[in-house]
């Protein structure tokens, strides 16, 4: 399918979905701009007859009263127009809120979602530009569409040949929108999508900044941005070369076709067939019918823009996507599956084939392996934060998928390498936003996780608004919070990825007495990790070899046996200065 017919494609199903939003949530909003759109038309008609009445009626008269009167009947219709074009921008602007409110809960679920999460940039610029899109005038002018031919109906009752003159500057407007649409679809989509690359760069080089500066790598991204940038330049120039060049042409046909309406009409008052008020009628009612397709020329890019993000967003969030929320199942005891499990690093290489792991209540398993065998992936499988590609996760006999998400996430708790923190309090993280959140169980677990003394020491305390990239927070802090968000709730599955990293030794020693604590409790523990603290805590271990998951050996635990009690004894007392440095 070439660029064009795909465009095509996506306009017809764009004014379908668009029709079919506006009959389910938008049907009184819609309405009401249809019935201000025929007030406004209608009054917008005032100064056409003005003039004629003015032309043909005062002047041949020399009434005065009858000058003020249809003045003041025009002012009057003029400030209907201004009240009516106010109120269709305001119903725009609700039509957009209501637009966000059915799409925005729809699309932040579909975003947590893994198949979707590295999308979420492009998905939350598309939100923003079609939620903007029913705001704008480009898509109140819509409405201004259907009145066309009532302004041809008109002009032919003021003469025949007007209309027919008309018509034919629609025509030629017409085919300048054609053109506009042909030429210019394949420079957009290639724009759009250079533009989305740049931006994604961009974006990934952000979150690395403190790294960015440390290596000076801020030239060479630079570079590289800009030649990517250059590619979405090059492509949006050329399309709007073509673009500016009709929508000039365009405003040059409505120009020229109001001077011939108006020379033609001339010759027809010459002629006897029509009164020479009727000449500016005629030229006013000709410039107002081809108003509404000049301005969707002129908007054509704005449109474009809104029909390939409204695609994407009913691609993803449409009205048979649904989200019915699954009953709660019976509360789990911490009985955790994995059955034929398979995963492929970027489709190809196999880093899990037909894995199996079981896990009970009260049971702490070493998960081992070389690197990059597989290790983070089964924690990130086990926890529901990536998909398998094949195979199941159940927790007591339930497939992760007949859990409803929320029962699911207060029973796992999960804290990746490298997990982040979200822009929010460090309360708020911990208690991992839940707006009814426990602040003694977030106090409870910062004092056990050597955390609290930290928090303390920042501005607001707890309230301090922290994010994943502040400079505020060192990665120790981070870690420990992202750690008690992964066991606030007494979760039922603890599953840690390099848990001890950035920690020192009475941080671990801490986390041990933590991890301890919810083994007794019942909880499932799986970890990877090689410090000799942690490792005391297994029953047992597996290892990840060629795909597989087969059973291992515990290390030696005799080694670290003086490291550990002073660990957990916390006679390492020595004073914490990570913020000081």
């Amino acid at each position: 399918m070439s660029s064009s017919q795909s465009t095509a494609a996506k306009s017809r199903v764009f004014l379908s979905g668009i029709a079919g939003f506006l009959r389910r949530s938008g049907r009184v909003h819609a309405q009401s701009l249809l019935w201000y759109s025929v007030l406004v038309n209608i009054a917008a008609l005032a100064p056409s007859f003005h003039m004629m009445q003015v032309y043909d009626r005062v002047l041949s008269s020399g009434s005065v009263g009858t000058l003020v009167s249809i003045s003041l009947i025009v002012l009057f219709m003029l400030c209907v127009f201004a009240v009516g074009e106010t109120v269709r921008g305001r119903v725009s602007q609700r039509l957009s809120a209501v637009y966000a409110v059915a799409v925005s809960r729809k699309l932040f679920a579909r975003l947590g979602e893994p198949s979707a999460a590295s999308s979420a940039p492009a998905y939350i610029r598309d939100f923003a530009m079609a939620r903007q899109f029913f705001a704008s005038r480009v898509f109140v002018g819509l409405f201004d569409l259907p009145f066309i031919p009532l302004y041809l109906l008109l002009l032919f009752f003021v003469h025949p040949t007007i209309c027919l003159v008309t018509g034919l500057g629609l025509g030629a407007l017409m085919t300048a929108g054609f053109f506009n649409f042909k030429l210019t679809a394949a420079g957009r989509e290639i724009s759009q999508k250079a533009e989305a690359e740049a931006a994604g760069f961009a974006q990934s080089a952000f979150a690395r900044s403190g790294e960015v500066r440390a290596l000076g790598m801020i030239p060479s991204l630079l570079t590289t941005w800009g030649m990517r940038m250059s590619l979405t330049l090059d492509a949006a120039d050329d399309a709007a070369a073509v673009s500016s060049f009709l929508y000039a042409l365009s405003k040059a046909i409505r120009q020229s076709i109001q001077v011939v309406t108006m020379g033609w009409g001339a010759f027809l008052v010459l002629d006897g067939n029509m009164s020479g008020g009727m000449i500016f009628l005629a030229s006013m009612i000709s410039g107002r019918a081809l108003s509404p397709l000049e301005q969707v020329i002129g908007g054509w890019d704005n449109i474009v823009r809104s029909v390939h993000a409204f695609n994407n967003l009913e691609e993803l969030t449409g009205p048979d996507k649904t989200l019915s929320r699954r009953p709660d199942l019976p509360e789990p005891k911490g009985f955790l599956e994995a059955s034929e499990i398979g995963f492929s690093d970027f489709g190809r290489r196999p880093v899990l084939v037909k894995g199996n792991l079981r896990m009970k209540p009260g049971e702490v398993v070493l998960v081992n392996g070389n690197p990059g065998t597989g290790k983070s992936v089964l924690i990130s499988i086990l926890a529901g934060a990536r998909e398998p590609q094949a195979g199941t996760v159940s927790l007591d006999g339930a497939p992760r998928s007949l859990w409803p998400q929320a029962q699911w996430g207060s029973s796992i708790g999960y804290c990746g390498e490298e997990s982040g923190l979200l822009a929010g309090t460090v309360a708020q993280n911990i208690c991992r936003f839940d707006p009814e959140g426990n602040l003694d169980e977030v106090y409870r677990l910062s004092q056990q996780l050597g955390l609290h003394e930290l928090v303390m020491d920042l501005p607001q305390g707890y309230q301090t608004l922290v994010s994943n990239s502040a400079d505020l927070l060192p990665a120790s802090a981070r870690k420990q919070i992202a750690l008690a968000r992964a066991l606030y709730g007494h979760p039922k599955v603890i599953l840690l990825d390099q848990p001890n990293t950035f920690l020192d030794q009475r941080r671990e020693g801490a986390l041990l007495n933590v991890l301890s604590e919810a083994r007794k409790s019942g909880a499932a523990i799986a970890m990877v990790t090689r410090s000799p603290i942690l490792l005391r805590l297994a029953d047992r271990a597996v290892l990840i070899e060629n795909g597989h998951i087969v059973p291992d050996q515990l290390p030696q635990k005799n080694s670290v046996q003086t490291n550990r009690s002073q660990a957990v004894d916390g006679s390492d007392k020595q004073p914490h200065q990570e913020l000081a440095s």
